[in-house]
């Protein structure tokens, strides 16, 4: 189908989208509240299903939002560019940021696995672990040769997985504490 018909419209479901830019993240909570980041315009919020859209970027110190993740409590993450983590336990009410041994502040991903441990991939300085819902970070890239982190997820099994720039993918089968490429 060509982008432009009908048809794809039709198919796809075309919805009402947020205004605000070039949309850089996208992610569904457990409520199904829909988050989209944008890269220079901040967070929106949709509760409906995409009907309607609310600005949640206020409190937001950092509108270059780069990703978006979510922990058991439902705590959103936001990854930024330049401003590395903030964290909201209210659904994007309120933000702070949490970048405690954070040494780098441009964060391409945040992730968050089964155990609540958040993980946050850099431009330059690789991969950082979380223990504490962001308040403190460690380094954890120790074996990792391409430092540009591009995604971050997890496999079934537990397993890390890390995709860099230029560099291909990496992964850890011990929370980050070594790396096989």
């Amino acid at each position: 189908l060509a982008p432009d018909s009908a048809e794809a419209q039709d198919y796809f479901g075309r919805i009402k989208g947020p205004n605000g830019g070039e949309i850089t993240a996208l992610a569904i909570n457990s409520d199904d509240i829909i988050y989209v980041g944008f890269w220079g315009g901040g967070m929106r919020r949709s509760d409906d299903d995409g009907a309607s859209w609310n600005d949640i970027t206020s409190g937001l110190g950092n509108l270059y939002v780069s990703s978006i993740a979510f922990n058991s409590d439902n705590h959103v993450f936001a990854g930024t560019f330049g401003g590395g983590v903030y964290v909201s336990p209210d659904t994007g009410g309120t933000w702070s940021a949490v970048n405690n041994g954070l040494t780098n502040l441009n964060v391409k991903v945040v992730a968050v696995n089964d155990s609540g441990h958040v993980y946050a991939g850099t431009y330059g300085s690789g991969v950082f672990r979380s223990e504490d819902n962001g308040a403190t970070w460690v380094n954890i890239s120790n074996g990792i040769k391409y430092l540009d982190i591009e995604d971050i997820t997890f496999a079934r099994n537990g397993n890390l997985l890390v995709g860099t720039y230029g560099g291909g993918m990496y992964r850890s089968s011990d929370y980050g504490a070594s790396w096989k490429k």
